[in-house]
């Protein structure tokens, strides 16, 4: 986890608060543009909280620096420019008191400086998210994204604690999150399904995402014997398999004091084959991102806005959506699945699903992406070779692309009522 660098010790990033901390910048000639964007992406959002919360943000120019590219627009604050060699002097005689003062430096020597005078202060290098400490997220939201989070916060239930079925994806973890700021974190907990259909890297995101973002988590485990009776894969088989699931994180939730169950649907969803959704009606699952009137669009931009890293992960969805329907799931073949999709995401890809058809492992990448494959013969190779020593005997790329459920496009108009 990335930490601050506080009175020469290390400490966690829980030390900025915006209602507490005055800000003070320290600018040299020292970066490159490159850095200078990554350093402002870090900054802005810190500095405008700061400010919002009336406290004093104070830049200091060293050696004739322009901070215009470093610095967010619209934002007030005291500018000074000076020489490096006046420095102390001109810290000493700044009107906001130390222990109420971070500082941020972009020169490690004026960072050492910082260090050896027992100030606090950040080496911008460690920057994240500050935000994943902050326990009020009003303190830093304004404009569209606070009217968004409190209508989200509006949706969740006011009289008991909330269990949230939690996948780690960006959907879900949005929800999570919020719960948990809005109701507290003893009345918020998340419940992460595992079981076959489960890809390795969703696991990891959600323990991570809980992990650094403080978040109650528990897991259920769901058993090859338990989910067999969906290997027969019917076009239905999210309706039974959310039953399932969500069946068991009720009497779950409700063991352990939680008597809401929340799930991450949102409108966009209304729009495909989704018959998971009739299990949630069934049960009486809540959907508040849905009562919230949130789109895709609308969760990235809050995500972005709360400083949580799923705001541009691609969408997830189980392993059993890479097989036909009406075609027997294989435990084994999912896993290959999995790593066949890991290896891919590991050579750069952002978006990837590798269907299943017999022997045949169909490869959906964004279309922005397919070019980059299609120009790069020595990959394509190497990702052929790969598939085909996890068993599939040919390997193809689809020309459209990755599109979400391309495996719905010849479900009996029967079953999508």
């Amino acid at each position: 986890m990335a930490q601050y660098n506080i009175a020469n010790q290390a400490v966690t990033k829980e030390n900025f608060d915006p209602a507490e901390h005055n800000l003070v910048v320290i600018l040299t000639n020292d970066l490159i543009e490159q850095r200078d964007r990554l350093f402002a992406d870090g900054w802005a959002d810190m500095l405008r909280a700061a400010v919002n919360n009336g406290k004093t943000v104070v830049v200091i120019v060293l050696d004739n620096r322009s901070e215009d590219m470093c610095m967010p627009s619209g934002l007030t604050y005291t500018r000074l420019a000076i020489n490096k060699s006046d420095l102390a002097e001109a810290l000493a005689n700044l009107k906001t008191e130390p222990e109420k003062t971070i500082y941020i430096a972009t020169d490690h020597t004026v960072i050492n400086s910082l260090a050896a005078s027992k100030l606090q202060y950040i080496d911008p290098e460690t920057i994240v998210d500050w935000r994943q400490g902050i326990r009020n997220p009003l303190l830093f939201l304004s404009g569209e994204a606070r009217t968004d989070y409190l209508a989200l916060a509006a949706a969740l239930p006011k009289d008991g604690k909330l269990a949230v079925a939690f996948s780690g994806g960006v959907d879900s973890s949005l929800l999570l999150y919020v719960a948990d700021r809005v109701l507290g974190g003893q009345n918020a907990t998340g419940i992460l399904g595992i079981s076959p259909f489960t890809p390795r890297r969703e696991i990891q995101a959600a323990l991570s995402m809980s992990k650094s973002y403080g978040l109650a988590l528990s897991t259920a485990s769901f058993s090859d014997t338990e989910m067999r009776t969906l290997y027969p894969n019917p076009e239905d088989r999210c309706y039974h398999c959310k039953k399932m699931l969500f069946s068991n994180f009720i009497d779950f939730a409700v063991k352990h004091g939680f008597p809401y169950l929340a799930e991450g649907s949102n409108l966009d969803d209304m729009g495909d084959y989704r018959p998971g959704l009739k299990a949630i009606a069934e049960l009486h699952v809540l959907s508040p991102l849905r009562v919230a009137q949130f789109d895709k669009k609308k969760i990235r931009s809050l995500s972005a806005a709360l400083g949580l890293p799923t705001k541009n992960m691609p969408s997830l969805a189980c392993l059993a959506t890479r097989m036909p329907y009406n075609h027997t799931i294989d435990p084994a073949i999912l896993g290959k699945v999995d790593l066949a999709e890991e290896f891919l995401l590991n050579r750069g890809f952002k978006q990837v699903r590798v269907r299943v058809h017999g022997d045949l492992a169909r490869i959906e990448l964004a279309p922005a992406e397919l070019t980059s494959l299609l120009t790069n013969s020595d990959l394509r190779l190497e990702i052929n070779q790969y598939l085909c020593g996890l068993g599939f005997n040919y390997v193809t790329l689809d020309i459209i692309g990755y599109r979400t459920g391309s495996m719905n496009l010849n479900v009996n108009s029967v079953n999508r009522k």
